[in-house]
């Protein structure tokens, strides 16, 4: 018996596959994706997710664009033509000169390169001042430069602090309202020490938050650190808060009473410390 093998032809399909037809108006090399489709096998329709990972602006969300705002309004007003205030308090101005040349000036807080006269309170402030005078040479915006960045600082921790306790709006408020209050401008354009006293507070305070949130001794004992740094700032100005600080913490802690005992006797031996090293030296 003799077996005929089938010809090839177009159209039909070869042996072992079914045959399907196609049609003659169909270039068979090009390959289109449907329409609709999406890469990451979604609904066709659907918007492509970023990557995960991976920052996206469309991550963002309104009320943080609302934030990103309130903290460029702020550096617009704490910086522009900060030269315009020359050198402010020349009392604090000729300190921080002498500190920017001599060290030892620096460690003292001497009016004088020579160490002959001091200024009237722990230079804290005086030091963040003389360092940006060191790294951009003394000018008055060299020296105004840290009290503006410390306004915009104060204002994100306000925020962040009011955020977790009333929400967003009341955060956008608070913070808004606090930018551009009159005496916060001039605080935050001026070389006295209560800029720096008003950010270490602020810090001090966010840090405690943390601990009443987690109950972690590291955050109430850095709660305490920031409040013997505002200490050597402004002296017993910065324990004004002091009271209100530990009576929150005893009332509403997290661990057990005897902990939060143990926790602010750790906190108050961290303040100390922090707060009478450059006075125990001096």
């Amino acid at each position: 018996m003799t077996i005929t093998e089938p010809s090839p032809s177009a159209g039909s399909a070869t042996v072992g596959t079914a045959a399907r037809p196609v049609p003659s108006d169909v270039d068979t090399d090009r390959h289109e994706p449907v329409r609709g489709a999406q890469a990451d096998g979604g609904p066709p329709g659907a918007p492509t997710k970023p990557e995960p990972g991976r920052w996206s602006w469309r991550r963002v969300s309104t009320n943080g664009w609302i934030t990103v705002a309130i903290g460029v309004i702020a550096t617009f007003i704490y910086t522009w033509s900060l030269n315009a205030v020359g050198y402010a308090n020349d009392y604090y101005a000729a300190a921080v000169k002498s500190m920017s040349v001599s060290w030892k000036a620096f460690f003292f807080g001497s009016i004088d390169s020579g160490n002959f006269i001091t200024v009237d309170k722990p230079p804290g402030a005086l030091w963040v001042q003389a360092l940006s005078a060191r790294v951009f040479g003394f000018s008055s915006w060299s020296m105004l430069l840290p009290e503006a960045i410390m306004g915009v600082a104060s204002v994100l921790i306000l925020h962040r602090l009011v955020r977790k306790w009333a929400g967003d709006l009341a955060a956008h408020i608070a913070a808004l309202a606090f930018a551009v209050t009159p005496v916060a401008v001039v605080m935050f354009r001026y070389n006295n020490p209560d800029a720096f006293l008003t950010f270490l507070c602020l810090a001090a305070a966010l840090a405690l938050w943390s601990a009443l949130e987690s109950g972690r001794t590291r955050m109430l004992v850095l709660s305490a650190a920031l409040m013997g740094l505002a200490f050597d700032t402004k002296m017993l100005q910065a324990f004004l808060v002091l009271p209100a600080f530990i009576l929150v913490y005893l009332v509403a802690g997290r661990p057990r009473l005897r902990t939060r005992l143990l926790q602010l006797t750790a906190a108050l031996g961290t303040m100390i410390v922090t707060a009478g090293w450059w006075v125990a030296i001096v």
